[in-house]
């Protein structure tokens, strides 16, 4: 997954970093709950 994302941000530029902040902060809660 951090792969794709990383391609992602590669591919939109810094337009996705504030989204891919908010993605890294909400991912761990879905793998805790």
């Amino acid at each position: 997954a951090p792969i794709v994302l990383e391609q992602a941000l590669k591919k939109s530029g810094t337009q996705l970093l504030e989204p891919y902040l908010s993605f890294t902060l909400y991912a761990p809660q879905e793998y805790l709950s």
